[in-house]
């Protein structure tokens, strides 16, 4: 199965690549082969897809969002990690003694466990997760604030406050790593409003 899904997004990552060069003027063409390229960690490929969509427009709406999204990214290979067997927290080293008090691996490990067997998929990748202070979680993606996560290849969510329900806790890490596993599974072919509800149905059978 490993070798299945790894096969799958080299398959994709190739189509992309010969989609664009049939038509190298298209820049949803080289945004959609960017976008995919950065959610699977392609990092060259997705730089090098960005930059032919720049070219094309330099100020279009969706090349802006996609830069700043880049630059948020090159910023976070110089953060610290903890790791345990299916994630990687990233953090800034100043505040590891936050992230170890909360036993966020462990959290991270029970709900892995919980989506994959509703699931029924296992990953061949290991996840990469960050949390961020609620502000800091909307202004760094212009999101609306009623997000509370997001799965762009990294799970990105805001840092668990004490007094926060475990159960609202738990179900938002379920419905991002939903997303997750159907990306995986799927090479991001499933139609938006399926995989939406199949968040949901995950997050909802944390809630009870």
């Amino acid at each position: 199965e490993k070798k299945g899904l790894e096969g799958k997004v080299s398959e994709a990552l190739n189509y992309y690549q010969k989609a664009v060069e049939v038509d190298d003027q298209s820049l949803v063409g080289w945004l959609k082969a960017a976008n995919y390229a950065w959610t699977v960690q392609e990092v060259i490929l997705g730089r090098y897809f960005f930059d032919q969509a720049a070219l094309l427009s330099p100020n279009n709406e969706q090349v802006v969002i996609m830069r700043q999204r880049i630059e948020n990214m090159e910023k976070e290979i110089t953060l610290s990690s903890l790791q345990s067997e299916h994630f990687k927290i990233l953090f800034h080293e100043s505040e590891r003694k936050k992230y170890l008090n909360r036993d966020l691996l462990s959290l991270l490990e029970r709900m892995y466990r919980d989506v994959a067997y509703r699931l029924s998929i296992s990953l061949p990748v290991t996840l990469t997760v960050i949390f961020y202070s609620e502000d800091a979680f909307h202004s760094s993606y212009g999101l609306p604030s009623h997000v509370i996560g997001l799965y762009d290849g990294k799970i990105r969510l805001p840092f668990p406050q004490e007094g926060d329900e475990n159960s609202k806790i738990e179900g938002i890490i379920k419905h991002e790593l939903a997303h997750a596993f159907l990306f995986w599974r799927t090479r991001q072919s499933l139609s938006p409003w399926l995989n939406e509800g199949i968040a949901q149905w995950v997050e909802k059978r944390a809630l009870g």
